[in-house]
């Protein structure tokens, strides 16, 4: 028996037209392994901005970096309740619950007036457990006018 080298050439996948390769399939076959690998790339790229969310995210080991190199001023806010925070929260952090910036006629105390929009060195940071309330929190500071909002991506670490 003659075997070809290289494989049998029936077996193996046509060569691909280097002229073709930004053509998608026109026939919707379902989930694939290439429509995945485009969400996730897409997720990839979006990973700093989100839908819906006027704020940017900041990486826990972007939070690490300011806090090592004290080049930027942050107050770093806790939105969770106050019972939470007296169990645990981050050194610095100051407890500011959610409800607070619907709930009252002026929702910014004087520390957080320091650092509304005063200084492209001056940010918030707020967190939370999961990212349920930050969200929110963080697309209501910027409906108020705080354009200098960061949101610590992940929660709490």
């Amino acid at each position: 028996m003659i075997r070809p080298i290289g494989g049998h050439v029936q077996l193996k996948p046509p060569p691909k037209n280097p002229r073709y390769r930004r053509v998608k399939a026109t026939i919707d076959s379902g989930c694939n392994v290439l429509k995945v690998q485009d969400k996730v790339d897409e997720m990839k790229n979006n990973v700093r901005f989100r839908r819906e969310e006027y704020f940017q995210r900041l990486k826990p080991a972007g939070l690490l970096k300011l806090m090592e190199e004290g080049q930027v001023d942050f107050l770093l806010l806790d939105v969770r309740d106050g019972e939470s925070f007296k169990r645990y929260h981050m050194k610095g952090a100051v407890s500011y619950p959610a409800p607070t910036l619907t709930r009252t006629l002026n929702p910014f105390s004087m520390q957080i007036l320091n650092y509304v929009n005063k200084d492209p060195d001056k940010i918030i940071i707020i967190y939370d457990d999961d990212e349920r309330i930050a969200v929110n929190a963080g697309n209501l500071f910027f409906e108020k006018g705080v354009d200098n909002i960061h949101m610590l991506s992940g929660g709490e670490v």
